[in-house]
C-alpha cells in the first residue's frame, strides 16, 4: 500500500481554488447555452427554433420515449462537463477526492437546470409522479445515475489528459537527449 503524503500550504489551496473557479466557470456557461437553447426552442417562432422544438419534443415512434429530450437535458451536460472536470484536474494531487466531489456536485448541478426546462417546454415534458415521495424517489434515482455518468467522465477526461501530458514530457525529454547528442 502505497501513501501518499501532501504538504497543506498556500499553494496547495490555491491551486484547489484555482480549479474550482473553472470548472464552476465551465459549468456556469454550459449552464447558460443550455438555457439559452431550451428558451430559444420553446419561446422563438423562427424556422430554426420550430425545427429544435421538433427536434426536441420527438417520441420514438416504436417506443414512444424522448430520446432527444434525454440527451439534450441529461446525457450531454454529464458528458461535457465531466470531460471538462477531469482536464481541469489531471494536474491534481488529490484528484479522486475531487472527483467524487465534482461528480456529485455536477450532478446536482444537472438536476437544478430541469425547472428551468420546463419553463420553456411545459406542454410536452415526462410526466412527474404525482406524490412527494415518487418525485423524490425519481430525483434521487437521476441523481446518483447523474453522479455515476459525470464521475466516469471525470475520470476519462483525467487519464487522457494526464496520458497526453506524460506523452508530451516524455517527447521533450527525448528531444533534448537527440540535442545533445
Amino acid at each position: 500500500m502505497k501513501i501518499i503524503f501532501i504538504k497543506l500550504d498556500r499553494e496547495f489551496y490555491m491551486n484547489i481554488a484555482k480549479r474550482t473557479a473553472l470548472i464552476l466557470a465551465v459549468f456556469a456557461v454550459f449552464a447558460a447555452v443550455e438555457i439559452y437553447f431550451h428558451w430559444y426552442a420553446g419561446t422563438q417562432s423562427s424556422s430554426t427554433a420550430h425545427s429544435l422544438r421538433d427536434w426536441y419534443l420527438h417520441h420514438d415512434s416504436y417506443n414512444g420515449k424522448a430520446y432527444h429530450r434525454g440527451y439534450t437535458d441529461w446525457d450531454t451536460p454529464a458528458e461535457v462537463l465531466g470531460l471538462a472536470a477531469g482536464i481541469i484536474l489531471a494536474r491534481s494531487r488529490i484528484w479522486p477526492v475531487e472527483l467524487i466531489c465534482w461528480a456529485l456536485f455536477l450532478s446536482g448541478g444537472i438536476i437544478t437546470l430541469f425547472p428551468f426546462y420546463l419553463a420553456f417546454f411545459p406542454e410536452n415534458r415526462l410526466d412527474m409522479p404525482q406524490s412527494s415521495f415518487g418525485l423524490t424517489a425519481g430525483l434521487g434515482i437521476s441523481y446518483v445515475i447523474g453522479a455515476l455518468h459525470c464521475g466516469f467522465f471525470i475520470a476519462v477526461g483525467r487519464v487522457l489528459t494526464a496520458h497526453l501530458i506524460k506523452r508530451k514530457s516524455r517527447k521533450n525529454i527525448e528531444s533534448e537527449h537527440e540535442t545533445v547528442a
